[in-house]
C-alpha cells in the first residue's frame, strides 16, 4: 500500500503540497517512485529557504544592537 497516491507531500505545517508543478495531477507508481522520492527530498530540504533567508539578511542588524562582551558562554552541567 503507497500511502500517498500523488506528488504530493505533507510540509511542516502539515498541509500537502505538490513538490512538483501539479503533482496533485500526477499519480505515483512504482515506476516513479524514484523520482517522487528525489522531488520530495528536494521539497523538504527547501522548504525554509525563504525563511532562512529573512533571518540571514536581519541578523547582522540585530547582532550590531548585541555588545559581544554582554555574551557569556553557557555552564556545562555533565551527568554521569
Amino acid at each position: 500500500m503507497i500511502p500517498i497516491e500523488s506528488f504530493e507531500a505533507q510540509s511542516m505545517s502539515g498541509i500537502f503540497v505538490p513538490i512538483v508543478p501539479g503533482g496533485g495531477n500526477i499519480s505515483l507508481t512504482f515506476q516513479n517512485r524514484k523520482e517522487y522520492v528525489e522531488k520530495g527530498f528536494h521539497f523538504r530540504l527547501h522548504e525554509l529557504d525563504k525563511q532562512v533567508g529573512i533571518c540571514r539578511a536581519f541578523f547582522p542588524s540585530v547582532a550590531s544592537c548585541v555588545s559581544f562582551t554582554e555574551i557569556r558562554p553557557c555552564k556545562r552541567i555533565f551527568v554521569v
